[in-house]
């Protein structure tokens, strides 16, 4: 809707998709699971009420020169954000463990 939205302003197709993949990647993600990476952690799923990452600028700059080179679909910005989320998160102790029997 935000990229959509956008569009129908009037704002350039490579500026829109440019301002989507930064609040995509970097904005705040609710209601969903990782699993940790690291010895010491639990081989079970976290869950993760609310999560907003941090902002990357040298990952953006990545980020914005792939669209501005490649000129991707909204879906795959969204599968590239999501596989970067996935990996930052990879280490971080957030949200609880969540066991399933």
């Amino acid at each position: 809707m935000f990229f959509n939205g956008m569009m129908a302003n009037g704002v350039n197709s490579t500026q829109a998709k440019i301002m989507y993949a930064a609040v995509y990647r970097f904005g705040p993600r609710w209601a969903f699971q990782y699993k940790p990476v690291c010895k010491d952690c639990a081989a079970v799923p976290y869950y993760v009420d609310r999560f907003t990452p941090q902002f990357n600028e040298i990952e953006f700059e990545a980020l914005k020169n792939q669209i501005t080179d490649t000129d991707p679909s909204v879906e795959q910005i969204e599968k590239d954000a999501d596989q970067l989320f996935n990996q930052s998160i990879q280490n971080l102790e957030i949200g609880l463990p969540k066991f399933v029997q």
